[in-house]
C-alpha cells in the first residue's frame, strides 16, 4: 500500500497584516518547527478519521468533527479536478494527520492542515498543483465549504514556503520572496491559555469594511508591509521593526484587542524586540536585532509558561 506524504509549516504575519482580507499586502514567514502532516494512503474508500465514502466523487458535506478541514480538502479537490479535462480522480485514500502547530493561536494551524492535506493527495492522484492554485484552493475550502471567515496570506505562505510579501490589491494574487542580505533572527511568543480562533476577529472586522478608519488603516498596513519587505531586502533591520510596530499599533487603532495578547506585545517589547501580531490569536513575532534580545526572551516566555520558538530568516539576497 502506497503512502503520500504532505507537509506545511505554521506561519507568522511581519508586517501589514490583517490588509490581505482588504485588497492589502502581507509580509510573512513559515515557522520551522512548527508543522501539520498528512498521510494519504491507498485505500478502497475515501477514509477521513471515523468517516467513509465509497470514492472521491461521493465525498460532500456537511463537514464535521475533527476531520472537517481534510475531508473539506477532498470535496474542493475533487471539485477541482471535474472542473478540469482530467475529470475526478480514481481511487481511494485514507487520511491520517498530526499537527505541532498550537490551536487557534494565531499561527495559521487549520490553513497548514489543509495545504499539507492538498500536497498528500496530489502525490496520491498525481495531481500537479502550483503555489498559486494551491492557496487559492486551501482558502475555498474553509471559506465556501466551512464558512470560516479568512484572508488568502496563511495559504500563500504556506503553499510558497518561503518568506514572501504577498500583494492582493489587483486582480490576481501576486506574490515575491524576500531574502535578506544576511540571517535574520525572530522569535514566536504565544499562549495556549488565551487562544481564540482568528475568525471571531476576522468575521466582525470585515463587517466594518467600509467604514473609513478601516479603510485607512487597511490601506497603511499594505504599505508597511511593503516598507517591511524593502527594509529586509536590504538588511535595515531598524525599519523593519518600525513597520512591525507600526502594524501592530494600526491593528490596535481599529479594532478592540485582548489584553492578554497586547501582554505578550509588551512583554517582547520590554526585552527590546520590535513585535506584531504573528496572527490573530495569541501569538506574536518579534524581531532579534540585537543579540542581547533573544535570551530575556526566552526567560520571560519560560517564567509565564509561554511557547517559545526562534526561527531565522537564511541571507543571501
Amino acid at each position: 500500500m502506497g503512502t503520500h506524504v504532505g507537509r506545511a509549516l505554521a506561519r507568522a504575519a511581519l508586517a501589514g497584516n490583517p490588509s490581505d482580507g482588504f485588497g492589502g499586502a502581507v509580509l510573512a514567514t513559515p515557522v520551522p518547527g512548527l508543522e501539520a502532516v498528512v498521510h494519504a494512503s491507498d485505500a478502497d474508500a475515501v477514509i477521513v478519521g471515523d468517516r467513509s465514502w465509497p470514492s472521491p466523487a461521493a465525498v460532500a458535506g456537511p463537514h464535521e468533527g475533527e476531520g472537517a478541514l481534510l475531508s473539506a480538502t477532498v470535496e474542493r479537490l475533487v471539485q477541482w479536478c471535474r472542473a478540469g479535462a482530467s475529470g475526478p480522480p480514481d481511487g481511494g485514500v485514507e487520511l491520517t494527520w498530526s499537527t505541532s502547530i498550537p490551536r487557534s493561536v494565531g499561527l495559521a494551524g487549520s490553513s497548514a492542515l489543509v495545504v499539507a492535506g492538498l500536497r498528500a493527495l496530489a502525490a496520491r492522484w498525481r495531481l500537479d498543483l502550483d503555489v498559486i492554485t494551491t492557496a487559492r484552493l486551501a482558502l475555498e475550502v474553509e471559506v465556501d465549504l466551512l464558512g470560516i471567515a479568512a484572508g488568502p496570506q496563511d495559504r500563500l505562505t504556506q503553499a510558497a514556503g518561503d518568506t514572501v510579501l504577498m500583494d492582493f490589491g489587483g486582480p490576481g494574487w501576486a506574490f515575491e520572496r524576500v531574502v535578506p542580505p544576511s540571517p535574520v533572527q525572530l522569535f514566536v511568543v504565544w499562549s495556549a491559555t488565551t487562544s481564540s480562533p482568528s475568525h471571531i476577529v476576522h468575521g466582525p472586522l470585515q463587517d466594518r469594511r467600509d467604514e473609513p478608519a478601516v479603510r485607512v488603516a487597511m490601506a497603511e498596513l499594505a504599505r508597511l508591509a511593503r516598507v517591511a519587505a524593502d527594509a529586509l531586502r536590504a538588511g535595515d533591520l531598524a525599519a523593519l521593526g518600525a513597520a512591525m510596530d507600526g502594524s501592530f499599533d494600526l491593528r490596535a487603532s481599529v479594532l478592540e484587542l485582548d489584553p492578554a495578547h497586547v501582554a505578550l506585545v509588551e512583554g517582547a517589547r520590554a526585552c527590546g524586540a520590535p513585535v506584531n501580531y504573528a496572527g490573530s490569536g495569541g501569538a506574536v513575532v518579534g524581531l532579534a536585532a540585537r543579540r542581547q534580545v533573544l535570551e530575556p526572551a526566552r526567560a520571560w516566555a519560560e517564567a509565564d509558561g509561554l511557547g517559545f520558538t526562534v526561527l531565522e530568516l537564511a541571507g543571501g539576497g
